[in-house]
């Protein structure tokens, strides 16, 4: 599991139960695994929120970062 699906409804944002989850990832796309039961709310092209199940994706895109005291570190190049 990548991570936690997020919906939208009447203005209010659903954390689904963990039988929906973000089962695989690329660049890309991922695949959703919905339940039967919650299937009906999704439609083709809907913007959904992923909640990560940890921070490596978002760490890895990250050019730097920077320390409490105030140190730079740079991460390692992208080829």
């Amino acid at each position: 599991m990548y991570g936690r699906i997020v919906v939208e409804k009447d203005g209010e944002k659903i954390l689904l139960d963990t039988m929906n989850y973000l089962s695989a990832l690329s660049q890309e796309h991922g695949i959703l695994k919905v339940a039967q039961s919650q299937f009906s709310q999704f439609y083709v092209g809907q913007l959904v929120e992923i909640l990560p199940v940890h921070s490596c994706l978002t760490a890895n895109l990250m050019g730097h970062y920077l320390t409490k005291t105030g140190e730079l570190i740079a991460m390692m190049p992208k080829f």
